[in-house]
């Protein structure tokens, strides 16, 4: 799952990258224009993706595990194996794919370098070494992990339910196949293999994409409203 979600970040990055050269006619094919792309991919932005990864699927496994054994308690598969499966989505779907999509994009968040961060804080080094003649570094790092998390907490409160909109029409269903079909022990596996598109997506949502859909939603219905008709003028 890690590597996973590294490659898929790098794939976003670089096709997103392509495609805003594109779109402003800025593409070249010099082997010095792709020595460029390469270098400029940014690789703690896919690092963070992949660490999510490890966390995402080792938690997986236990929670489904949990999943398991609750929903073979009260709904027993066999009684009924279709009751037992919707049972578990329903329970996965409603508490734990929120907080999944809530923790991509707050860990991801997290692990992306913030120059202003370091910049307040040698800002608030020079202030206290002037008025004080000493350097204490322990508050402004507090005053910086304090940013990063709520730079963080804003970042994936305001993503997290845009995205469960688009989660929903794709991964009940997927689910209830996988639940349905698939033992216990390779749930995850088969999980991670539709990962491999979803993971881009979410690359691409937590780095600006969503305001890009945002804009084209507001633009084409603007472009509705403001649409002309033909007025009808009668005749005296």
């Amino acid at each position: 799952a890690g590597l996973i979600f590294f490659t898929s970040d790098l794939a976003t990055q670089a096709y997103f990258r392509n495609d805003k050269q594109s779109t402003s006619n800025n593409v070249k094919t010099t082997l010095a224009t792709v020595e460029e792309v390469t270098f400029q991919l940014d690789l703690n932005r896919a690092s963070g993706g992949a660490f999510f990864g490890v966390l995402g699927a080792s938690w997986l496994h236990v929670w489904w595990g949990v999943l398991e054994q609750f929903a073979c308690r009260y709904v027993p598969a066999e009684r009924s194996k279709v009751a037992n499966t919707l049972f578990k989505v329903a329970i996965d779907q409603i508490l734990a794919a929120p907080l999944y999509s809530y923790s991509y994009f707050f860990i991801t968040r997290i692990c992306l370098k913030n120059t202003s961060n370091q910049k307040v804080i040698s800002k608030r080094r020079e202030t206290n070494s002037n008025e004080s003649g000493n350097e204490d570094i322990i508050p402004d790092l507090l005053h910086a992990i304090q940013s990063k998390v709520n730079d963080a907490h804003n970042h994936a409160s305001s993503l997290v339910w845009p995205t469960m909109m688009k989660h929903y029409k794709i991964w009940p269903a997927f689910h209830c196949m996988n639940m349905y079909h698939t033992p216990l022990q390779h749930r995850v596996l088969v999980h991670n293999v539709c990962l491999v598109g979803w993971s881009g997506y979410l690359s691409y949502l937590s780095h600006g994409g969503a305001a890009e859909e945002t804009s084209t939603n507001v633009k084409n219905i603007s472009s509705v409203t403001l649409k002309t008709y033909p007025t009808i003028r009668l005749g005296s």
